[in-house]
């Protein structure tokens, strides 16, 4: 389990890069990114779906994934929008008004802010096989991607 230390400089980060942005730029979800495990790109995928690449991939509706799938009661993220950022001593809490994500760090996993441009055009363009990390989460917005990234892709939220 990471140390306090790595998790208290990942939200340092995201906070450094995410808070001058709040007030002025659309922090409202646009979508939801996922990497696809080896027994999830088993799964009836259509035949050009960027997951036969290796590629991270924007969760539509009809894709056979479970990726937010857990216990408890789940929430339409669609219409949420991000006010900030706060953590604990194992967690970055992202809150997005009346409902809170934690980022739970179970293995070493950096929280990224990503431009737009450079997410779409150079990061989803990488396959698994090519790159350490793996992708836990990307959740999109209209100009940014925030990645949950894990080198085991093992993560908890």
């Amino acid at each position: 389990m990471p140390k306090k230390k790595e998790t208290e400089a990942s939200y340092q980060a995201l906070r450094f890069q995410s808070e001058p942005l709040l007030p002025s730029y659309d922090f409202h979800v646009y979508g939801i990114w996922a990497d696809a495990t080896v027994k999830k790109m088993e799964a009836q995928w259509l035949i050009d779906h960027p997951v036969h690449q290796g590629l991270v991939y924007k969760v539509k509706p009809n894709d056979p994934h479970e990726v937010l799938c857990g216990t408890g009661a789940h929430t339409n993220i669609y219409p949420l929008e991000l006010k900030g950022v706060h953590n604990s001593s194992q967690a970055v809490l992202l809150d997005f008004g009346s409902t809170w994500l934690q980022v739970q760090y179970l293995t070493h996993m950096p929280i990224q802010l990503y431009c737009k441009d450079i997410w779409q055009n150079l990061v989803c363009k990488i396959p698994k096989n090519a790159s350490d990390w793996k992708l836990g989460l990307g959740i999109e917005f209209d100009n940014y991607v925030l990645a949950c990234v894990s080198k085991e892709l093992l993560f908890q939220f």
